[in-house]
């Protein structure tokens, strides 16, 4: 090739790139339904709604958020590690939560709400590693008054209701401190049930329990295959919930049941729709634009 081909093929190069840079630094706007179906709308580069959307993506379809978003669901939470010396750390996964917190941080204020708490904070079981976690108000105050006396046993009465409960979230490690990481607050405020949040913690803390006990969840079939390969999940490849507990309980019975209805709601509202634009109205609005559909 002439001086003048190696020329033109790098202007060339050059424009494709910063094309594609005022691409994704170009403005969008991602509507917001509310159960009206009226809509509003945050606009933002997209660059950032990519990025916002692959976290999403990660927290929704693999990590169980869409029920705590949905209102069945106490609570969720997901790990990550922020880019380091680690090699794990520049993994897909890892990459997208970071940056996608990063952007969530910027724009929460147009979509925070009285029914949900979504705060990050440092890990109680794994060094360097944050949790994502995310509150349903509703829910969790449910859960704390049913099983009141767990909750006053093992907290020491430290907090009557979920406004007590996450107050100090964004001061006090909450899994670290609020609930001493118990295995049986975290089961019954991650929805897994009273029983079998007792079940795992005697499974794991007591050598000599026997009672039977088991993963409860479904089985991965081939419409959940694009989870495990390496092309993006949809909505349709979400997760159920899955617990250590009593199979033949009632208390499991109910929870399948619940998750596999809620996990059908969930996808119906999400098809034809933009799935930022789903996720977003479905944290701002919750089961009420659920219901709405």
């Amino acid at each position: 090739m002439t001086g003048k081909v190696y020329a033109a093929l790098f202007l060339l190069s050059a424009l494709v790139l910063v094309l594609c840079e005022w691409y994704w630094q170009s403005s969008t706007d991602i509507l917001i339904e509310n159960p009206s179906r009226a809509a509003s709308s945050i606009q933002m580069s997209r660059k950032e709604a990519k990025q916002l959307e692959c976290l999403f993506r990660e927290l929704i379809i693999s990590d169980l958020f869409a029920y705590t978003l949905a209102g069945c669901k106490p609570m969720s939470f997901a790990c990550y590690r922020e880019p380091g010396l680690s090699l794990f750390t520049f993994f897909p996964h890892n990459l997208k939560v970071h940056r996608g917190w990063q952007v969530w941080e910027k724009y929460r204020t147009y979509l925070e709400n009285d029914r949900l708490r979504f705060w990050r904070e440092k890990s109680p079981w794994v060094e360097d590693v944050f949790c994502l976690i995310i509150a349903n108000m509703d829910q969790c105050d449910e859960m704390m008054i049913k099983h009141a006396a767990d909750f006053q046993n093992i907290m020491e009465q430290k907090a009557v209701n979920a406004s007590d409960l996450f107050q100090e979230i964004h001061k006090t490690p909450f899994l670290q401190n609020t609930i001493n990481k118990h295995d049986v607050l975290l089961g019954i405020l991650l929805g897994f049930g009273r029983e079998n949040a007792w079940l795992y913690h005697e499974k794991f803390n007591n050598p000599g329990f026997t009672k039977h006990s088991t993963a409860m969840g479904p089985v991965i079939d081939q419409n959940r295959s694009n989870y495990f390969a390496m092309q993006r999940s949809n909505i349709s490849d979400m997760l159920l919930p899955v617990f250590i507990g009593d199979p033949n309980s009632e208390e499991s019975k109910l929870l399948e049941a619940k998750y596999k209805d809620a996990s059908k709601k969930i996808i119906k509202f999400y098809e034809d729709r933009d799935f930022l634009s789903a996720t977003l109205s479905l944290y701002k609005y919750g089961n009420a634009i659920l219901c709405e559909h």
